[in-house]
Formats: structure tokens, C-alpha cells, sequence
């Protein structure tokens, strides 16, 4: 059930102050945005200045005939997939989405390659690491991002997926390309993860909240999760019956695809109303009975464990493994070598 928000003036100030910022930056930012179908023919060329060097994929940054700047991804056709089916879903929704298009392209002379083009944003900046170090706004966006990502089953949500937009620096994700990839994880906990070193930035917010070291109103999420199970799902099949075509998926894998998703948004409000009311317990009840206690000394351990991952491994290590990756798919690319399954390589 929808609880009523909490009684805090503080709380009610920063939600409106999102909404006032969220609705600057579709003014001033989203609203300019060419759609799917203008990036589609653009004529483009390479850029000035340096080589964009983030994530696992070569980037290059193109120009049009009147300056403007994108970004274009080598990428797999999953993953192409995947984030248009993302920026389709929340533009359904309402929600800020960087819009895309899967092209084939030659630039400077390099063989053609299969990528997806997007428009480049305007950054005002990157994310925090640790959660204390993010404003209460961007606290609360964060939080409200969290039920589309959930519903998208994407939860490779490391800080390097986020940028900060406007004077406010509101956090957006922009990387959406394993969405559908986590399907089989149902159980929405503080703890879900992509892999053993990549951990969503936002996790540890939730282990903050537990510990008793933050303040967390979570009304804004909750709300969210209610207003995404509002949305028909009449309305968001058909953009699963997209995302399958492009990716000329056996019938079967479509089915199963959209019955999981079909759950999946059903499920939603109870899902977060769930995931809420266990972090309230966590905080504010003792060890009480021995497997309680249990259960909070292994809770303690996964804090660690996730605190390590995002504050020491993911400099250290995910990035390093991140930028080898991109530097060798991008040989291969001007090289013209064959594909591999994670590679788009070269179009015939």
C-alpha cells in the first residue's frame, strides 16, 4: 500500500525542487532533442577534440552541418536493442530519455561499423561515489530512477552510468544497453547486483539508511513504482514486439520475454512497497531473536563487501578491465577483423 510521505518540510522541498528542475532540463535540454527518425538520416562527420574514453565501447563524436554534436557507440545488436527499448519505455512513461538509433557508419576512413548514434548532452558533471556526497535532490532522483531500472531488469547501475545535467545536477542514467539482461532475478532487495564487482552506486544509500547513518525519505521512489504499474500494459507490449523484431528473436524467446516483463510490471508497486517497509525494519529493530541476528551479521558482511567494491575495486579494477576492453574492440574495428558474439565488428 501507498504510504502517505513523510511529515518533514524538508522532504516536500526537495520534491518540489526536482520537479522544478526535471521540468528545466525537458525545456531547456530533451525538448531540443532530434527524435529516432531525424538521427536515422542525419549527415554526419567526425568531431573535433579528443576521443570520448568511457565504458567498455569505442566512442567517436560526430558533428552535423550545423555544429551539433553526437556520440556513436560501437555496439552488439542486443545491446542497440536494449536502449531503445529503454529510451522508448521511459519517454511512455514521461521520463527524461536521451533518444537513439542503431546506424552503420564509416568514419575517417575506417571500415563501416554498427553502432548506436545518440545526441551528446550537455554535462554539468559526474556522480559522487558515496551517496553522502550527493545532494538531497540528487538523493532523491536516484531513488525515483530506481523502479524503471527494476523494470527494465538492468542492474548495471555502476556511478560511471550516471551524469549530472543543469544547474542543479540532476543524475541521469544514459547507458541502458543491458536492459532485459537480469529477467531472471525476481526478488527485489538492498543487495541485487550484476556481478560480484559490479554494484549499483545506490546500494549503498540503502546501506546508509539501515545503519542509521542517512535520512532517506522514500515516498518519491514508492510513488514512482505505483505510477509505473499505472501505465497499461497494452501500452508497453507493443514496444517488447519492437525490441524483438530488431533483434529477430525466436518466437519463443519473445513470449517469454513478455509474459517476464508482464510480471515483472505487475508486480512493481508491491515490489518496492515490500523492499521499503523491510529497509524500515532493518533499521529501526533490534537483533531480536538469533537468526535476526543472523541474518543482520550477514547483512553486514554484504555492506562491507559492497562499500569495497564501489570505493576500492571500481577504480582499481572495473575501470582498468573497462577501458582494456574498449581499446581492443576498437583495434578490431579498424582492423575490419571479424565478429565475435560480444563484438559488432565491421558491417559486411
Amino acid at each position: 500500500m501507498l504510504t502517505p510521505p513523510m511529515p518533514r518540510t524538508g522532504h516536500l522541498l526537495v520534491r518540489r525542487a526536482l520537479r522544478h528542475a526535471d521540468r528545466a532540463l525537458r525545456d531547456t535540454i530533451f525538448a531540443g532533442l532530434p527524435s529516432e527518425e531525424e538521427l536515422a538520416h542525419l549527415v554526419l562527420e567526425p568531431a573535433d577534440g579528443p576521443v570520448p574514453v568511457a565504458g567498455s565501447r569505442p566512442q567517436r563524436e560526430l558533428q552535423d552541418h550545423e555544429g551539433r554534436r553526437y556520440l556513436f557507440k560501437l555496439a552488439p545488436p542486443a545491446q542497440i536493442a536494449a536502449e531503445l527499448l529503454a529510451s522508448r519505455m521511459r519517454r511512455l512513461g514521461g521520463r527524461p530519455s536521451v533518444p537513439g538509433v542503431r546506424r552503420a557508419l564509416a568514419i575517417g576512413g575506417g571500415p563501416q561499423s554498427v553502432g548506436m548514434l545518440q545526441p551528446r548532452l550537455q554535462i554539468a558533471g559526474a556522480l559522487a561515489k558515496h551517496p553522502r556526497d550527493w545532494t538531497p535532490l540528487q538523493r532523491e532522483s536516484m531513488l525515483r530512477q530506481h523502479p524503471w531500472e527494476w523494470l527494465l531488469a538492468n542492474l548495471d547501475t555502476h556511478v560511471d552510468q550516471y551524469v549530472l545535467l543543469g544547474e542543479h545536477g540532476v543524475p541521469l542514467n544514459i547507458d541502458w544497453d543491458h536492459s532485459l539482461v537480469d529477467l531472471a532475478t525476481v526478488q527485489l532487495t538492498r543487495f541485487n547486483r550484476r556481478t560480484m564487482t559490479v554494484m549499483p552506486v545506490r546500494n549503498l544509500l540503502y546501506s546508509e539508511y539501515v545503519a542509521g547513518a542517512a535520512r532517506v525519505d522514500f515516498y518519491g521512489m514508492q510513488l514512482e513504482a505505483h505510477r509505473i504499474r499505472g501505465l497499461e500494459f497494452d501500452r508497453i507490449e507493443p514496444l517488447l514486439h519492437l525490441w524483438a523484431d530488431e533483434l529477430q528473436v525466436t518466437p519463443r524467446r519473445r513470449a517469454r520475454v513478455i509474459e517476464a516483463m508482464r510480471l515483472r510490471h505487475a508486480r512493481i508497486a508491491d515490489d518496492f512497497d515490500a523492499l521499503i517497509e523491510s529497509l524500515r525494519d532493518e533499521r529501526y529493530h533490534g537483533p531480536g531473536r538469533p537468526a535476526r541476528r543472523w541474518r543482520r551479521m550477514a547483512a553486514r558482511a554484504q555492506d562491507a563487501w559492497q562499500r569495497f567494491a564501489v570505493l576500492v575495486l571500481h577504480d582499481h579494477v572495473v575501470r582498468p578491465i573497462l577501458a582494456t576492453k574498449r581499446r581492443l574492440l576498437g583495434a578490431r574495428s579498424r582492423l575490419g577483423l571479424p565478429r565475435r558474439a560480444d563484438d559488432p565488428g565491421p558491417t559486411p
